[in-house]
């Protein structure tokens, strides 16, 4: 649910395409906890303006009707814990379930907030909604990817670490375009 994360999506697939990088997902945690936030006139001029750019600068299709929902607390631990629970029940799935997530949210418009939303975002994936659904009401495995974000040095997201076997290198902070990134890739590679 972190708009940058969704517009660095065609930046992340022109990565991982010209590198064959593997990529594993570990979820940040953008507003989760204390830091939810209830869905009020300020932040939803902010959700658009940012939006706005997000789609502006990506190209990412973004739908703007969730700004208009009447109630509704921007808490992205739902979707953190989805996305972990795709990651330990099918792994080699994890990157497109985060993507469709990322696109039902933004494009679609989807309340993935809502566990029998994310189930059936999951079920699309082949996943064992009763297994998907366990795993989802797990706490502490978001808490655990949200420690290793911070251990990381996430200061900002999306956060891009090339592990090189020795040593995790912190190659992108924050929305930056592929061919940047994949200069720097080759550099430490």
């Amino acid at each position: 649910m972190c708009s940058w994360c969704y517009a660095f999506e065609p930046e992340l697939k022109q990565i991982v395409e010209e590198t064959g990088l593997a990529v594993r997902l570990v979820m940040g945690g953008l507003y989760t906890l204390d830091r939810t936030m209830p869905l009020d006139e300020s932040l939803r001029a902010y959700l658009r303006e940012t939006w706005k750019r997000v789609s502006d600068i990506s190209q990412q299709p973004v739908a703007f009707d969730l700004a208009d929902w009447p109630e509704w607390t921007y808490d992205t631990e739902p979707a953190c814990r989805a996305v972990i629970a795709v990651r330990r029940l099918a792994p080699a799935r994890a990157l497109a379930f985060f993507e469709e997530l990322q696109h039902a949210f933004y494009a679609d418009n989807l309340d993935v907030t809502r566990a029998e939303v994310l189930a059936d975002l999951s079920a699309g994936f082949g996943i064992d909604r009763d297994a998907f659904l366990e795993l989802l009401a797990d706490g502490d495995s978001a808490l655990v990817d949200f420690q290793e974000a911070r251990a990381l040095g996430a200061t900002g997201f999306p956060l891009l670490v090339l592990d090189t076997g020795s040593e995790q290198i912190p190659v992108s902070v924050g929305f930056n375009r592929a061919e940047g990134i994949l200069r720097t890739i080759r550099v430490l590679v």
